[in-house]
C-alpha cells in the first residue's frame, strides 16, 4: 500500500501563520506530513466477505447500533440524515489483525498466530471454530466482533479530509460544543495513528482534521466479493447497508438501502 499525503501541503507562509491563542499566548498551528510507506503483504487471494464477516457487521453496526469510533455517527444517523450526507455507512475495520496479512484464508499468511492468541486470551479460541493449522478457520477470529472496530466509510476509507458529519452542528456526546463549519474526518487507512486517534479525542473547537469543501462528498460504496455459498447465504439474510457485493460467481447481488 502506498499512501502519499502530498496533495495537504500548504505554501510555508500558510503552514506556518498564527491562526489562533488560547489565552497563554500560544498559538494553534498546522503540521503538513508527507509519507510514503511500501508495505509488502504475503500471497493471499483476493478481499471477500465471508459469512462470519456479514453477521459480525450485521451484530455491531444495526443491532447494537454502535457509533463509529472516531467521530460518533451511528447507523441510526446515518438513516436518519441519508439525503443530507450523501451516502456516509457504517464500516467495519480489521483492528488487531489486517484480513489480507492474515491470508484471506487462502493461505498461512504472515501472523504468527501463538503472539496474538498471547496477546488475546479473553478470545474464545476453543469455542469459535479457529484452528491454527487450518487457514480457512482464520475467518472466527477475523472476521469476529472482536476484531473489527466500527468506523463510518468517511473514517476508514476517506483519503483526504471530508465534512465532519456535525461540522457546524453542536455535539450531543461532546458536550454540545460546536464543531466548526470546516471540520473533518479522515480514513484511518490515510493517516498516522497518533494524529487520527486525536479525531474520537478532539474536543469540537478543535478539531485535527480540516478541509475546505462546503458540501459532504461520498465516500465510494465499499465494494466485497462474498466469498462462498455460505456468505451469499448469509447477504440474502442480512443487508450489508452501503456495501456493493458481488457473488462468487460475478453475479452482482442487489444493494439495500
Amino acid at each position: 500500500m502506498t499512501t502519499d499525503k502530498s496533495h495537504h501541503a500548504k505554501p510555508k507562509s500558510q503552514s506556518r501563520k498564527p491562526k489562533r491563542t488560547d489565552g497563554s499566548g500560544q498559538s494553534t498551528h498546522s503540521m503538513t506530513q508527507t509519507d510514503r510507506v511500501t508495505t509488502y503483504y504475503p500471497p493471499h487471494p483476493p478481499r471477500v466477505a465471508t459469512n462470519v464477516y456479514i453477521k459480525s457487521h450485521h451484530q455491531l453496526t444495526v443491532v447494537e447500533n454502535k457509533p463509529c469510533w472516531a467521530c460518533g455517527i451511528t447507523h441510526k444517523d446515518c438513516v436518519r440524515l441519508k439525503d443530507e450526507l450523501k451516502g456516509v455507512a457504517m464500516e467495519t475495520h480489521h483492528f488487531w489483525t489486517e484480513d489480507a496479512f492474515t491470508g484471506e484464508g487462502g493461505g498461512l499468511g504472515g501472523i504468527y498466530w501463538p503472539r496474538v492468541m498471547s496477546d488475546h486470551k479473553d478470545f474464545d479460541w476453543k469455542g469459535s471454530g479457529f484452528d491454527v493449522n487450518d487457514p480457512s478457520t482464520f475467518k472466527y477470529f477475523v472476521d469476529s466482533v472482536y476484531n473489527l472496530q466500527v468506523l463510518c466509510s468517511a473514517c476508514h476509507r476517506a483519503a483526504k479530509p471530508v465534512l465532519h458529519w456535525l461540522a457546524g452542528k453542536p455535539d450531543p456526546n461532546r458536550g454540545n460544543v460546536v464543531w466548526p463549519a470546516n471540520a473533518g474526518s479522515i480514513g484511518i487507512h490515510h493517516s498516522n495513528y497518533p494524529v487520527y486517534r486525536d479525531q474520537r479525542h478532539a474536543r469540537p473547537d478543535t478539531p485535527p482534521f480540516q478541509t475546505q469543501l462546503t458540501h459532504f462528498i461520498a465516500v465510494p460504496p465499499a465494494t466485497m466479493r462474498l466469498a462462498d455459498n455460505q456468505a451469499v447465504a448469509e447477504a440474502e439474510k442480512i443487508p450489508l447497508y452501503g456495501h456493493q457485493l458481488l457473488a462468487p460467481s460475478q453475479v452482482r447481488v442487489p444493494v439495500r438501502t
